[in-house]
């Protein structure tokens, strides 16, 4: 996350239309409120259009909208399930407000959310391919909660602190912390938000009941269980770190060599987590390519 967070600075600066995309609840709202907060457009106009609905058709053909929008800047959420006709409409929307001419910023700034991978959209006919290479200028992937277990304890920290701005934060139960690391976290951020908000009004450490999802799992043969949560573990590591084996070790609170050899152990090789993927620099999965 530190990286996206550079990712989104850089871009914020340079003006360019950006595409967040993530799974629900991975913060893609905050992402592109903060494309915004940290751009020269700051101080101007600015919009948010969920073009999931077949209303932002008469949003986007009046030519006032656009006008209101003059060196501010439009957020369009939910463009991998924009419909059809909507989608037409972008791409009209876009040449007339969102591109600038011989050299000169465009009169709106463009963010777009979306769930799902749009060059897979492209691909299975669901997504006009001229949208898609309008909006993939400056793509970035927004991990799931379930991809940086380890930031969990901050974030817990985090939320409960925005929640109780007041009182000191009483620390996280162990045992809703083991919890937590295990739960897939299906909502992703704005789950755990709504699990500490809960959790903040009663006294003591944060802790909560996580949901049972589905059978128990069965019990595994301990050196089977440890070998899962070592390889688990290191890749979360790297994840968090970008590859950088030094950083990661300090976080695992271990000697260099010993991470190293926990990675062989793990199978793991650390160049796969820089500048993998198709985007950004630097933002997981490559950059370049919202809690929404």
């Amino acid at each position: 996350m530190v990286r996206i967070a550079e990712a989104l600075h850089r871009v914020a600066a340079a003006d360019v239309r950006v595409l967040l995309y993530g799974e629900v609840g991975v913060g893609k709202g905050h992402a592109s409120r903060c494309v915004r907060a940290w751009s020269p457009r700051a101080g101007g106009p600015w919009a948010h259009l969920s073009v999931r609905d077949p209303a932002a058709a008469e949003r986007l053909a009046d030519p006032s909208f656009g006008e209101r929008l003059r060196g501010g800047t439009a957020v369009f959420s939910g463009v991998d399930e924009a419909p059809p006709e909507v989608q037409v409409l972008l791409v009209g929307w876009l040449e007339a407000w969102a591109t600038g001419d011989e050299g000169r910023e465009p009169p709106v700034r463009v963010v777009a959310t979306a769930c799902s991978d749009l060059f897979d959209e492209v691909g299975q006919g669901r997504f006009r391919s001229d949208l898609y290479f309008q909006l993939d200028v400056f793509p970035i992937r927004l991990p799931p909660l379930r991809e940086r277990r380890v930031e969990i304890p901050a974030l817990v920290e985090h939320f409960y602190r925005r929640t109780s701005p007041d009182a000191a934060f009483p620390g996280i139960d162990r045992g809703f912390l083991e919890a937590a690391q295990s739960y897939p976290w299906p909502g992703n951020l704005r789950e755990l938000e709504a699990v500490v908000v809960g959790a903040a009004a009663e006294p003591g450490p944060v802790r909560a009941t996580l949901p049972r999802r589905g059978a128990r799992a069965p019990v595994l043969p301990f050196a089977q269980a440890k070998r899962e949560f070592e390889y688990d573990y290191v890749r979360s590591v790297l994840q968090l770190t970008g590859g950088n084996v030094t950083r990661a070790s300090q976080l695992a609170g271990k000697a260099r060599k010993d991470f190293y050899a926990l990675m062989a152990r793990s199978g793991i090789e650390p160049d796969r987590f820089r500048n993998d993927g198709r985007g950004a620099a630097s933002p997981p999965e490559g950059g370049g390519r919202d809690p929404e």
